[in-house]
């Protein structure tokens, strides 16, 4: 099963007072550290204008995600599709596989004192966040990434507010949007560990519906022999066009240094770049290598035997639905960005 609790934190502070007051203005102070003294949940805002001249914002809660036996998990595994990379548990569900080629046996703490080693992210069907958000007191810590997105941290130390996250978070079908390695480690622990065992990881939850401006493709570019076969096989197996569709927003991109084609997608957005991606990788191309980014995608076109694929973003509504049918989508599906900073909350103080 699992708990959600408040807790002390070692956090940034770049306030020199707590005057309770919301203050937008971005300053430039020295960020120090500091140990609450009193328990809390941490309301996390980001915000910025990624390329568009529409504002992204999206505001989730820091808590610790108390993992204990779960009963319900044999159930679970013979109700699950049969993959050794699944991640299993009743009421946490990862949004995409996980590769086998990563060591999962991390160390399993609720400190984010290494670097990259960010909390856990988990998405839910709750509106508590919109609740507790005019009860926030801050911010006590702000800071602006290399990205230009601000990060504003803000303490919620009363009781009604507690109450309203635990129960509600505690509660609800939690669906993994970063962190599943350190998850299965938990699991894999949990697995050979006493009845009473639990385990403490730091995690981020945001509501299902502030996800969809988060949401990035991941694109893939293949290092192959043939483009033309490759090409040849995508045309005959699937829709495609010469140009793309202005009225199909999703279609999938598939560019070489002589040929561009656009698929238009089967049903699910998701299962048309798992059909795409498994059709190339039939011709075992050389490389595979993924990028988040555009351009990459379209410099490494320098090369003659390049194919790029560039993905539209998988909806927040498919993700979900995948997630809790137990049906995750492909590793590397998805990117969510902008992602809480690793170091604005360091770690539980340990009493």
């Amino acid at each position: 099963m699992h708990a959600f609790r408040s807790f002390r934190a070692l956090r940034l502070d770049t306030e020199p007072t707590d005057t309770g007051v919301d203050n937008d203005n971005e300053v430039d102070v020295s960020p120090e550290l500091i140990q609450d003294e009193e328990s809390s949940f941490y309301l996390y805002e980001m915000s910025g204008f990624p390329g568009t001249h529409d504002e992204l914002r999206i505001t989730g809660v820091f808590g610790i995600l108390t993992l204990t036996k779960d009963n319900q998990h044999e159930q679970v595994v013979e109700e699950a599709i049969s993959d050794e990379s699944e991640l299993i548990h009743s009421h946490i569900h990862p949004h995409e596989q996980i590769r086998s080629d990563i060591n999962t046996h991390t160390t399993i703490s609720s400190s984010l004192a290494t670097k990259g080693a960010g909390p856990i992210w988990a998405i839910a069907d709750i509106d508590v966040i919109d609740t507790i958000n005019p009860m926030r007191i801050g911010p006590v810590a702000r800071t602006v990434d290399a990205d230009k997105f601000s990060h504003r941290l803000y303490v919620l130390p009363q009781s009604a507010a507690k109450e309203l996250v635990q129960d509600a978070v505690g509660n609800a079908e939690l669906v993994l949007a970063d962190g599943h390695h350190r998850v299965r480690a938990a699991l894999d622990t949990l697995a050979t560990a006493p009845p009473e065992t639990s385990i403490d990881l730091l995690c981020f939850v945001c509501q299902a519906k502030d996800i969809s401006k988060v949401i990035k493709p991941i694109h893939r570019i293949f290092s192959v022999v043939s483009t033309k076969s490759i090409f040849s096989a995508i045309r005959d197996k699937f829709e495609t066009t010469a140009q793309r569709n202005r009225d199909e927003q999703n279609q999938i991109e598939l560019v070489c240094a002589d040929d561009r084609l656009f698929v238009n997608p089967i049903k699910l957005i998701s299962q048309t770049l798992t059909a795409v991606e498994d059709t190339i990788l039939q011709y075992l191309p050389e490389k595979v290598e993924y990028s988040a980014s555009n351009q990459d995608a379209i410099e490494a076109l320098q090369n003659s035997n390049i194919i790029s694929m560039i993905c539209p973003p998988i909806p927040a509504s498919e993700i979900l639905y995948s997630a809790l049918k137990h049906q995750p989508l492909k590793p590397k599906s998805t990117l969510f960005y902008p992602k809480p900073i690793e170091w604005m909350i360091l770690a539980e103080v340990q009493s």
